[in-house]
C-alpha cells in the first residue's frame, strides 16, 4: 500500500478502474457500481471509495461490504478499498455518491436510471429540512 503522500498518475488511476471494474463485473448481485471520493478528487487519495447497488440487501450488509474491500483492496494492492451498499445508505451519502461520483461497472441501466431519479427527488424534498435543521442546530446559515 502508498502513503497518503504518494501521488497517483492519471494512467495509473484508469489502470486501478480496470482492475476495479474487471473485478467487480463477475458479482451478478451488483447492477451498478459507483467510483467517488479521494480517488477522483486529487491525485493523493488516501483510499477508494466505491458504492455498490445490490439486487436485493444482504441478511448483513456490513459482511457484504468488508467481504468485496477485502477482495477489492487485494486486486488494487496499492490502495485500500471502502465499499459501501449503496441500497441501505443515508439519503445524502446517496446523494453525494451520485453528485459527485461515476459509474464504474454498470450491469442494469434502467436500475442505475431508476435509482439516480428517485434519489435525486427525495433529495430535494428533503434538503431544505435538512438545511433548516442545520442552521437552527448550528445557528450557522448553511
Amino acid at each position: 500500500m502508498i502513503n497518503s503522500k504518494t501521488s497517483i498518475e492519471p494512467s495509473a488511476k484508469a489502470d486501478i478502474m480496470r482492475i476495479l471494474a474487471r473485478n467487480i463485473e463477475p458479482h451478478a448481485e451488483i447492477l451498478f457500481s459507483y467510483l467517488h471520493g479521494s480517488f477522483l478528487a486529487g491525485d493523493s487519495p488516501k483510499d477508494i471509495d466505491i458504492g455498490v447497488y445490490l439486487s436485493r440487501i444482504p441478511d448483513s450488509p456490513l459482511n457484504y461490504e468488508l467481504n468485496l474491500e477485502v477482495a477489492l483492496s487485494d486486486a488494487v494492492r496499492i490502495l485500500p478499498v471502502d465499499v459501501r451498499v449503496l441500497n441501505s445508505a443515508p439519503l445524502p451519502f446517496q446523494y453525494a455518491v451520485l453528485k459527485d461520483g461515476i459509474p464504474l461497472v454498470v450491469n442494469d441501466e434502467e436500475a442505475r436510471c431508476a435509482f439516480q431519479e428517485r434519489t435525486i427527488m427525495r433529495y430535494f424534498d428533503f434538503e431544505p429540512f435538512l438545511r433548516r435543521y442545520l442552521e437552527e442546530a448550528f445557528r450557522v446559515a448553511v
